[in-house]
């Protein structure tokens, strides 16, 4: 991309802007400003889809670019760590922006490069802490990612692009003003041959999709001269066209009802249908003859003459056809839509906390509980242990008792055996002596 743009001459201006956001529950996250509190919208305009107030980083080269992934990326951890959610389970969206201006004629184009990583199925999966509404709202995503391609390929003009953002997202890539290239993921494994399979044909399917690129050109003033000059001329050569035809088929059924008995009442259906298509280009000749004949002469000067009263009829016209009321009805619609698509998402996350923090509160409780039971285990413990211990001492002065009580006896054995030896001693002595 930026090699392309080395290439081009010095009045060729590129600006390029790059955002990048992820969607979960049907609620749109900027993960370049993931702590802003603003609600991101899908909304479509004249230059094709667009995310209203996803933040734009300009880019001056690839290294820019590729700087705002990783802290996309980054963010995306983040944020699932914080939602105790994991990271495949998330739509992630890496959109550049590149406008292109030609500074001599005043010509700008516009592109849009769209960089989906779409979320895996959570049909068999059992995520920790993921509940079955979670689970349906990931899966209606896919879901209906799946019938846009089901109704493009078989020609529906409504394709339900609004059933979920991320189809309003990707509205372009299916059917639409895009070159889309869609990768698909399969796994080897025989675990995951349904998986595998349904990953097949989706993109089966979406091969069958025929998409209509053409370049997003914003004209200067000379191009809309010379388009609505070239738009009245061919609109004057139909409304001439349209009064010949008229006139000759007029005198063909005159000629007709002359030569059959009968045609009279053909006649009768035929002649105010025609006289109605010669009203019409009538009024059509007499409001914008004038300036039809200026442009297609190319006589300036009198369609500049002319200009303000056809500008009047203009503005007049455009008040009869409620077109723009009707487009702020369908953009009002719309908004409410999305708004309550939000209000849903942001009460299933509400709820989602909700169950968290009740689940944390009885897991603390039982806790406590346990904790309350292993106080009282200690209690018993601590009561039979101090019992024993008082045992131990009763023994204990027991023992001593006892022991001073042997020792008076022995003390008296002691001195009883040292008096009977002290006595025969002596008598032996006296023996001896005599």
């Amino acid at each position: 991309l930026f090699n392309g743009m080395t290439g081009c001459p010095s009045s060729v201006k590129f600006t390029v802007r790059c955002s990048y956001v992820a969607i979960y529950l049907e609620k749109i996250v900027d993960l370049l400003e993931p702590n802003a509190n603003k609600t991101l919208s899908v909304y479509e305009d004249l230059k094709g889809v667009q995310i209203d107030g996803a933040s734009e980083a300009c880019c001056f080269n690839e290294t820019d670019v590729i700087a705002l992934i990783h802290r996309g990326k980054a963010c995306q951890s983040v944020i699932s760590t914080q939602m105790n959610i994991s990271t495949n389970r998330v739509h992630s969206i890496f959109i550049i922006k590149v406008e292109q201006c030609n500074t001599k004629t005043g010509e700008t184009k516009i592109a849009q490069l769209y960089l989906a990583d779409l979320a895996g199925s959570e049909m068999n999966t059992k995520s920790k802490g993921q509940t079955m509404p979670e689970t349906k709202i990931i899966n209606k995503s896919l879901s209906a990612l799946g019938n846009v391609i089901k109704a493009v390929t078989e020609g529906n003009v409504q394709a339900p692009y609004r059933e979920s953002k991320l189809t309003c997202a990707l509205k372009d890539a299916f059917g639409g003003n895009c070159k889309t290239t869609l990768i698909i993921n399969a796994s080897p494994s025989s675990y995951n041959i349904s998986d595998t399979t349904n990953a097949i044909r989706l993109g089966q399917r979406a091969r069958r999709v025929i998409n209509m690129p053409r370049v997003n050109r914003e004209a200067n003033i000379e191009d809309y001269k010379k388009w609505l000059m070239m738009t009245e001329i061919k609109l004057g050569e139909l409304v001439s066209f349209v009064k010949e035809f008229a006139s000759d088929f007029t005198k063909e059924v005159e000629e007709k009802a002359k030569q059959i008995e009968g045609f009279s009442s053909l006649k009768s259906l035929s002649s105010p249908l025609w006289s109605s298509i010669l009203t019409i280009a009538e009024e059509e000749e007499k409001y914008s003859n004038p300036c039809r004949r200026a442009l297609s002469m190319g006589d300036i000067d009198e369609l500049n003459k002319r200009g303000p009263k056809w500008r009047a009829l203009s503005i007049e016209l455009a008040k009869r056809i409620p077109s723009e009321r009707l487009a702020n009805v369908i953009q009002a619609r719309n908004r409410a839509e999305t708004l309550l698509s939000d209000i849903q998402t942001e009460v299933l996350v509400l709820r989602r906390q909700n169950e968290l923090l009740v689940q944390d509160k009885r897991k603390k409780e039982q806790d406590l509980v346990l904790a309350k039971h292993e106080a009282k285990l200690l209690t018993l413990q601590k009561s039979e242990v101090e019992h024993e211990l008082d045992l131990s001492n009763r023994r204990q002065r027991e023992a001593v008792v006892f022991l001073r009580y042997l020792r008076k006896i022995c003390w008296r054995l002691q001195k009883e055996v040292t008096t009977d030896r002290v006595v025969e001693i002596t008598e032996v002595t006296a023996c001896i002596s005599g």
